[in-house]
């Protein structure tokens, strides 16, 4: 079993994304402490947009 396992290009595959996932996570972590920022948008008094969440820009 273990020797089909080696020769299994889609497993390998598979646990390479898993392992990238892992470390993303743990790079995340350790340089922004776990926090994923959030935009929060301000409205006025009908509950409409009122300033755009960022500057305008050409760049995306």
């Amino acid at each position: 079993m273990w020797t089909y396992i080696k020769r299994d290009k889609r497993f390998w595959i598979s646990i390479g994304f898993l392992l990238l996932l892992v470390l993303l996570s743990i790079g995340n972590t350790l340089w922004n402490d776990g926090h994923i920022r959030q935009v929060t948008l301000q409205y006025d008094a009908d509950e409409n947009p009122q300033v755009p969440p960022f500057p305008p820009s050409f760049q995306f």
